[in-house]
């Protein structure tokens, strides 16, 4: 199998489902290591692990990496942020 974007962003969100979310960061350093770039849906992936992991800090940080890499956030990636801090109550 030829690594790919779809490829790394299944393993990200497949790691960040499980809460294993300095995993899935691993797995966004290794494509930029292998020069493809990460899309929106990596990203989103990325988010709602911290998010669903009580550490929306973090997922907003990754927003503002995402942004510093010229891709838009979609209201998936707001909603995704709002709803971490809301459970987290901030």
């Amino acid at each position: 199998v030829c690594p790919n974007v779809l490829l790394y962003t299944t393993m990200i969100s497949a790691c960040a489902r499980r809460g294993e979310t300095a995993e899935a960061e691993e797995w966004l350093w290794e494509m930029h290591r292998l020069a493809l770039e990460p899309v929106e849906a990596t990203y989103n992936a990325l988010l709602n692990g911290y998010a669903k992991s009580q550490n929306s800090q973090r997922a907003a940080q990754w927003l503002e990496c995402m942004e510093a890499n010229d891709i838009k956030p979609s209201n998936v990636s707001y909603t995704t942020i709002i709803d971490g801090f809301a459970r987290e109550g901030d």
